[in-house]
């Protein structure tokens, strides 16, 4: 083996390996940012060699009919590109933002590294399946060391191990992550080309991940946390990858016999999940209620509200990432009420068929049914080919629609997204026929002016798409992390630099600098020496987010906050507004209310606007179109409730508090 093939074989073991383990504590959502660039980066670096080798190398050029394969996942990328184009706002389908890292930008790099997984399985043959395959579970045995040592497992007081989902921060993406790594291992297990050693601690790696917190939890026999894992979708899919790799296995037999018995158990299986389906949906049902109990009846609120955007946009949808466009333009004020967790944003719809409508329409469920439905077709070819054992299709069968379940009350991560475009390149290499040695007929020729091209578009890539990102993720963690005594000089510099996250992270960190405000502004209004440190950082702070209104202008959470630090700044500084300023406030309370008419929010933000200016008729007006928004919410009548007693007006008290106990069941006023 010559340098250039370990250098490119060992870069695509190195990504597997080390992708769910890297943690950058110096950027914003370390455990997801840092993985995302660190995807980025070594993508870049492979596929950009990769490139080199394919012109100055015959032997790494990929066959017709493997991407033939490809197609499918050719028209999904496509699809979702067009849908992100004509969508709300390309800027966020492009970037994502820094807290999730699935964009447009993820979906590209995926894509070429599925590219060059189909290159070196074509190339290489079953061995460097193998070897690939022990490299991701290694990387996947020490993210689930990671989770056994969070606060499910033995309670660590590490901040990078403090989350349920270990290493992967998350408990239900690590769950997604870590299904692949069983469905791998089982595939080694079946494999006589991988030794006894070796099959002993892949089955080691198999039981530290199933009796890990996230799945079956072990350790919660003796810390009280219970044997059900922290990823209860994935808890529940463990029975059916037994059920699916059954059905595979004889759907895939020789036998005619055993076939049959195969597609019966698939169409009963069908039939069960579609009447289990009608079931949880359907309101009116124990199975819902007991879903709700368990995991929250938002979960059905939003995928109301993806049907509902889906029924407005069904062609190309609102674009990759822009759910959270979708929810506050559909938001249902009950997801504020304490049983579904006052839950007032949210980005993804926490299922896989509601997640892609919403981001391409309904032609992207198609697209994206095709993708997947290509790799079944490849599988079974590799299978037919003999390429894999009937056992291994099966295990793959399984996996594959262990994903998809999973992912009916979960989300896509990047590193889920990484794995199935790597999955899928093995399959569409494998799928094709019996896989020349091609190191046979070689042709190299060196030609110092393609590797100089690709020196140049590797370095392009990686500064505008790695390291401009990187570093103003850096900027963002340590502006809002800083002293207030020190922040308010460092806002400027955010206005500079890669435009990642200014589309939905700022708000969030703009909301959360208001919750702690607001948390504690007694406290701070008393406190004369930290007072001008407050009004300072406020004032900075919205004029950062003014700027920020110029380029995002379609985000609920950006504006309401503006208006909800608008308010704690008069409060802190005890000002006078002038008409210049208070049209201006208005003119964000207009743009908030027009994004999310249907959310309270709003309203009690003009209603506190009002009373600054002393207009009482205006503040009782917002309240009560609250009330008319959100009739079923006690916050609505407690607020209104407050305003009354402190004008001691006794009417208007006892016709809210009359309609609060009419509408919500239990209803008192404290």
């Amino acid at each position: 083996m010559n340098l250039e093939e370990k250098i490119l074989k060992y870069l695509t073991f190195f990504l597997v390996f080390v992708s769910p383990l890297i943690y950058w504590s110096h950027g914003l959502y370390p455990h997801i940012s840092s993985k995302t660039f660190f995807l980025y980066g070594v993508t870049e670096i492979i596929f950009f060699y990769w490139i080199y080798l394919l012109i100055t190398d015959a032997s790494y050029r990929i066959s017709k009919k493997a991407l033939y394969f490809a197609i499918p996942m050719l028209l999904f990328v496509l699809w979702m590109t067009i849908a992100g184009i004509y969508g709300v706002n390309f800027s966020t389908s492009f970037w994502s933002s820094l807290a999730r890292g699935t964009g447009l930008l993820t979906l590209y790099h995926c894509l070429a590294l599925s590219f060059v997984i189909m290159s070196m399985v074509e190339r290489e043959g079953e061995k460097y399946i193998i070897s690939l395959f022990k490299w991701f579970i290694s990387g996947a045995f020490i993210l689930a060391l990671s989770v056994w040592l969070g606060p499910g497992g033995f309670g660590s007081k590490s901040v990078v191990l403090a989350t349920e989902g270990g290493l992967m921060g998350n408990s239900s993406l690590a769950a997604v992550y870590l299904a692949f790594a069983l469905g791998f291992s089982a595939f080694l297990l079946f494999h006589d080309k991988v030794n006894k050693i070796e099959k002993w601690f892949i089955s080691f790696a198999i039981f530290t991940i199933l009796f890990s917190p996230i799945f079956i939890n072990i350790s919660g026999l003796f810390n009280g946390y219970g044997l059900m894992g922290s990823a209860r979708a994935s808890v529940l899919t463990l029975p059916l990858f037994v059920c699916f790799f059954t059905v595979f296995y004889f759907l895939l037999s020789q036998k005619k016999s055993l076939k049959i018995v195969g597609l019966v158990l698939f169409l009963l299986g069908a039939i069960s999940f579609s009447y289990f389906w009608v079931e949880l949906i359907n309101p009116n049902t124990s199975l819902h209620t007991k879903f709700a109990e368990e995991a929250r009846g938002s979960r059905f609120i939003f995928w109301n509200i993806a049907s509902q955007a889906m029924s407005k946009h069904p062609f190309t949808g609102y674009g990759p990432e822009n759910y959270f466009i979708a929810f506050q333009e559909n938001f249902n004020p009950d997801l504020l009420l304490k049983e579904n967790s006052m839950e007032g944003f949210d980005d993804k719809a926490h299922n896989i068929y509601f997640d892609v409508g919403v981001s391409g329409g309904y032609p992207a469920i198609i697209f994206y049914t095709f993708f997947l439905l290509g790799i079944y077709y490849a599988i079974y070819k590799a299978k037919m080919s003999g390429k894999i054992t009937q056992k291994q299709a099966a295990v793959f069968g399984s996996l594959l629609a262990g994903y998809v379940f999973q992912n009916l009350f979960a989300f896509d991560s990047n590193l889920s997204l990484m794995t199935l475009s790597i999955f899928a390149g093995i399959f569409y290499a494998l799928g094709t026929s019996e896989i020349e040695n091609k190191k046979n007929y070689k042709e190299t020729k060196d030609d110092f002016i393609f590797a100089l091209l690709a020196t140049i578009s590797f370095l392009v890539c990686f500064v505008f798409f790695v390291y401009m990102p990187v570093k103003k993720s850096k900027l963002y963690a340590e502006t809002f992390a800083s002293p207030i005594n020190q922040r308010a000089s460092m806002y400027k510099n955010l206005l500079s630099g890669s435009p990642v996250g200014e589309d939905w992270d700022v708000s969030g960190l703009a909301f959360d600098v208001y919750k702690k405000y607001s948390a504690n502004a007694v406290s701070l209004k008393n406190d004369k020496e930290k007072l001008s440190f407050v009004t300072e950082d406020l004032n900075s702070l919205i004029a950062y987010l003014y700027k920020i209104t110029e380029t995002n202008k379609i985000d609920y959470r950006l504006y309401i906050s503006i208006a909800n630090l608008e308010n704690t700044l008069t409060y802190f500084s005890g000002r006078s507004s002038n008409a210049q300023d208070i049209n201006k406030l208005f003119s964000v309370l207009q743009t908030a209310e027009k994004l999310a008419p249907n959310n309270p929010n709003v309203y009690w933000a003009i209603a506190q606007t009002k009373i600054w200016l002393g207009d009482f008729k205006g503040t009782e007006e917002a309240y009560r179109q609250a009330l008319n928004v959100a009739p079923r919410l006690p916050g609505s009548y407690s607020l209104f409730l407050r305003y009354a007693q402190a004008l001691n007006n006794k009417k208007l008290f006892a016709e809210i508090l009359a309609k609060g106990k009419e509408n919500v069941p239990g209803f008192t006023f404290k």
